[in-house]
């Protein structure tokens, strides 16, 4: 198996400043690469190739965002600003931006052109970037012009993109919410407790996009069990009928118990078998073509092992991915909740899917 990891060292120059969480170091993982190319059973599975991406450029960005979005990024990227109160555009993050959206392209060509079987980008996810705004740390929807090249180069008609990530990535969302050739699937904490406050499970898409929004808001301390129970029940069975030709994976380890930022109770095992599924998915369905996008930590002692277990779940080997953290005792148990929440999602999705 052939993975490629798309990664470049300015991807550290996406930076907000001190006093912000999300800094250049979250960028930077020599330890975690290092992990990777060291053990032994994902060596012995895998040729893992490192490859650097190019900036995109604006036409390809225009496919997504609108001109009069564009020109305010980049008035901001030249004098400096604030998108939105919790994102503010320091000199040249635009530029990075552009440089994520290009890593992103650059491993949906490399799988489509079968030069790897599997990439990842250790980058950005911009899911909270919609056409026409940005914020929560998101200047533009890397994610979505990845997804709109795709179309354009390819010619592909279903792509499947899985936001994992604790927060609804409703800027993705909202850029395909009126298409059936995007099913996005989107698993989060409950909006009614944490940014942007929307991906409820009435959400499903309108118009010619109804049934194709898939959200899957979870309570807060929700634990790896339930979250696995998720992919099982609802992501696995809608994939397969849908049978994309593409899957995009997006996330971070943001669930992790250890974040400061969320209430998930999550230990990197969540990464690793959500990833593991949509691979073995992509395997099943769409002869192996699976991107991953994402993987930077607020948390800079969780870098290494998050990405292990990206890159673990992705060629399904067994690693121990979760030190150096202790799970938290005494943590009460939403099962339940969950449970009824899933039972929920299936009611509503059974109107769109014969699966339920």
């Amino acid at each position: 198996m052939k993975i490629g990891i798309i990664y470049h060292n300015d991807f550290k120059k996406y930076d907000f400043g001190p006093g912000h969480p999300l800094r250049g170091y979250c960028f930077n993982d020599e330890l975690g690469f290092s992990l990777v190319k060291n053990n032994p059973e994902i060596n012995e599975k895998a040729e893992i190739s490192f490859i650097e991406p190019t900036p995109v450029g604006d036409e390809e960005i225009l496919a997504v965002h609108t001109e009069e979005y564009l020109e305010f990024i980049k008035g901001l990227n030249k004098e400096g600003g604030y998108l939105t109160p919790d994102t503010p555009v320091l000199n040249g993050m635009y530029d990075t931006a552009k440089l994520f959206a290009g890593a992103d392209i650059l491993a949906g060509q490399m799988v489509m052109d079968n030069t790897v079987d599997k990439s990842l980008v250790f980058g950005m996810i911009g899911h909270h970037a919609g056409a026409d705004f940005g914020g929560g740390f998101c200047l533009i929807n890397d994610i979505a012009v990845m997804i709109k090249v795709m179309q354009r180069d390819y010619n592909l008609k279903k792509i499947m993109a899985i936001d994992y990530s604790i927060n609804a990535g409703h800027g993705t969302s909202s850029i395909f919410y009126d298409t059936s050739e995007v099913l996005c699937i989107d698993i989060h904490q409950d909006p009614l407790t944490l940014y942007p406050g929307t991906g409820f499970s009435e959400q499903v898409g309108r118009g010619d996009g109804t049934g194709y929004t898939v959200n899957i808001p979870l309570p807060p301390l929700t634990r790896d069990e339930s979250f696995v129970s998720v992919l099982k029940e609802i992501v696995a069975p809608i994939t397969r009928e849908y049978k994309p030709e593409l899957i995009v994976a997006v996330g971070l380890s943001n669930g992790h118990y250890s974040q400061q930022m969320n209430q998930f109770m999550l230990t990197l095992k969540s990464v690793k078998e959500t990833v593991g599924e949509c691979s073995q998915l992509s395997d099943e369905l769409c002869s192996g073509r699976f991107v991953h996008i994402g993987g930077f930590s607020v948390e800079p002692d969780l870098l290494p092992q998050s990405f292990l277990s990206t890159v673990a779940g992705t060629v399904n080997v067994a690693v121990e991915c979760d030190k150096p953290h202790s799970i938290p005792e005494n943590i009460p148990d939403v099962t339940e909740d969950v449970n009824a929440m899933i039972e929920n999602i299936r009611a509503i999705q059974k109107n769109y899917w014969k699966v339920f």
